[in-house]
């Protein structure tokens, strides 16, 4: 078992108010699976995706990372995971924009534990774009890229680390449908090579691409093979 979530709940406050987004979230998640998290706008799919990534803490419940208790964690082993185990690929790209191509993949090698050379990165991240077919853009500025453009090289980023477990957020949400078919290409050719993918997505053919579907509905999860 890769991932495991036990009774993940997680609540926000709005004003006074308490909002239960997850209500009691129980999962199972195998390496090398592909797996859409679906659900309303606001269902906490986001939410989900960024508790399992040790970007959120969950109110209640536990999350199990290839068998570690993540509550149990120190902040260093949590940066370890973060940086090294898994690889975010963000709604809005989060792209330093002024910055070239090679300076945005770069990012996560600089907080890597293992130091690499000046040519070592040039090599690795020059190994990943042409993964996702843009090599020829490296010293590219990314304010001069296309909206897929931009998207291949966050999923470029958050590769480059070889990452176990790739998250996706809305990949393909602001592309149009040739572009969003390209990046459902290279993030399966990734699974292929071993890696486990969740992706978020509202688009219901992206999900039944997918061999699992966890529907959120009112702060559960109901799991579509």
């Amino acid at each position: 078992m890769l991932i495991k979530t036990e009774n993940v709940k997680k609540e926000y406050m709005s004003g006074k108010k308490k909002n239960l987004v997850l209500k009691g979230v129980n999962l199972e998640i195998n390496a090398g699976e592909k797996i859409a998290i679906v659900g309303p706008s606001g269902s906490g799919k986001t939410t989900l995706l960024n508790i399992i990534g040790l970007l959120l803490p969950a109110t209640e419940g536990e999350v199990y990372l290839a068998g570690k208790r993540a509550s149990t964690l120190k902040e260093k082993e949590r940066a370890k995971l973060r940086n090294k185990f898994f690889g975010y690929v963000f709604q809005e790209f989060l792209l330093v924009e002024e910055d070239t191509v090679f300076q945005n993949i770069e990012i996560p090698l600089l907080y890597s534990l293992t130091k690499k050379t000046k040519s070592e990165k040039r090599k690795m991240v020059e190994e990943v774009l042409e993964k996702v077919g843009l090599e020829v853009k490296i010293n590219e500025k990314v304010r001069n890229l296309s909206g897929g453009e931009r998207q291949r090289v966050a999923i470029a980023r958050a590769i480059i680390n070889d990452p176990e477990v790739i998250l996706a957020d809305e990949p393909t949400g602001s592309l149009d449908a040739e572009n969003g078919e390209k990046i459902m290409d290279i993030l399966e050719s990734l699974v292929d090579k071993g890696k486990t993918l969740l992706i978020v997505t509202h688009n219901e053919a992206i999900a039944k691409r997918c061999d699992r579907i966890f529907r959120i509905k009112d702060g559960y999860v109901e799991i579509e093979e």
